[in-house]
């Protein structure tokens, strides 16, 4: 083998199961970002097609029927998920690398994983659960190990959860989480971690949509993204709805998990992957309640207004404080003691919230060159 020409190659196992079901941009895109990275160090990685049994790739939709019955029937819901996840699917096989066999069980990627130099777990909620694949347990032996932004996506881990994972985390060769919250669970599970960026924010503007392309909808729009609620009140739509029309543009939303069971249709889209980007790009401001909701308002240098998720959902938050807290973006959540108007208002400083993702990709830069010996 010419060593002059070798690329090193990594396998990344994520969230491909969860985009099999789920028309999730931020879990898309935090692997192709990923991969694009990885590509300046002339590293070749592919996504591990890791998936539950057959039958399991059709619960989501399954249980998006039930949900329309039990919220009132929305045939329009179930057309527009299958839409987007074709969609979806296509973007998967057109822009990501994915591995040549699929797997469906941790005992076939046991007997036959992808051959690498070195394999990777995250970014995203990989250790929310224990799902053993994205704890590298089935890695041949010496071949590297490392967690690459991964997140429990809690503060704290059950005593349950902390048992069967702890020997897992212990056996990385090098881990990183995404929150600061992940590196003291990390410690208590005697495990050396470091908090990097997601990989979302290691790729720039114009690695996902090239210079000059053109917008997908002419006229001024404000545009939410908002995922897992069923509470009306939890969104203030009412007040997001009236400042939308102050501002005389019109509104677009986009929920998943939740949201589109109960948003009036009138303002609900479902887009594939690159049309949802190029409607953050060009919309007048923001409104989110997700992690990656957050990161594309930064990314795009967009104003933004982020509602907390509550009740089952509020552990998410835990995502967003610690996103929000890093670019020192903690005035941007709408409470019930700010207006909206008073918060778009405000301006950001984008150079430095340039200056702090500058800072923190040269940490993921020196992991990478260390632990990859690139």
């Amino acid at each position: 083998m010419d060593m002059a020409i070798y690329k090193k190659k990594a396998a990344i196992i994520s969230s491909y199961a969860y985009i099999r079901g789920h028309n999730n941009y931020g879990s898309i895109f935090q692997y192709y970002a990923l991969q694009q990275y990885l590509k300046k160090f002339d590293v070749d990685s592919c996504w591990i097609r890791y998936m539950f049994p057959v039958w399991s790739m059709y619960k989501d939709l399954i249980k998006k029927t039930v949900n329309s019955l039990l919220y009132g029937f929305r045939l329009k819901n179930i057309w527009n998920h299958m839409k987007t996840q074709i969609a979806f699917r296509k973007f998967m096989y057109d822009k990501c690398n994915l591995s040549e066999r699929k797997y469906d069980s941790i005992d076939k990627l046991k007997q036959n994983p992808p051959e690498a130099d070195v394999y990777i777990t995250g970014s995203d909620q990989v250790w929310g659960g224990w799902l053993e694949a994205n704890y590298l347990t089935f890695v041949p032996n010496g071949k590297k190990k490392i967690a690459y932004a991964a997140s429990f996506g809690k503060r704290q881990l059950t005593e349950e959860h902390l048992f069967h994972v702890q020997a897992w985390v212990q056996g990385f060769d090098a881990v990183s989480v995404r929150e600061m919250s992940g590196v003291d669970i990390c410690h208590s599970m005697g495990v050396k971690a470091q908090c990097l960026l997601d990989p979302t924010l290691l790729i720039d503007e114009v690695d996902y949509l090239p210079v000059g392309v053109e917008r997908l909808e002419k006229g001024r729009y404000v545009f939410c993204y908002f995922i897992n609620e069923r509470n009306f009140d939890n969104f203030r739509l009412e007040d997001i709805i009236a400042y939308s029309k102050r501002q005389n543009a019109i509104l677009k939303i986009t929920g998943i998990e939740g949201p589109e069971m109960i948003i009036p249709l009138r303002y609900l889209y479902q887009y594939s992957p690159e049309a949802w980007l190029n409607h953050y790009k060009y919309a007048e401001c923001i409104f989110t309640n997700t992690f990656h909701g957050i990161v594309f308002c930064i990314i795009f240098q967009k104003q933004f207004c982020v509602l907390l998720q509550k009740g089952v959902a509020a552990k998410q938050n835990e995502r967003i404080y610690s996103i929000l807290k890093l670019f020192e973006l903690e005035d941007r959540i709408l409470d019930s003691n700010k207006s909206i108007e008073n918060i778009i208002a405000k301006p950001i400083n984008w150079d430095n919230i340039e200056k702090i993702k500058e800072k923190w990709r040269l940490k993921t830069d020196a992991f990478f060159h260390e632990y990859l010996n690139i």
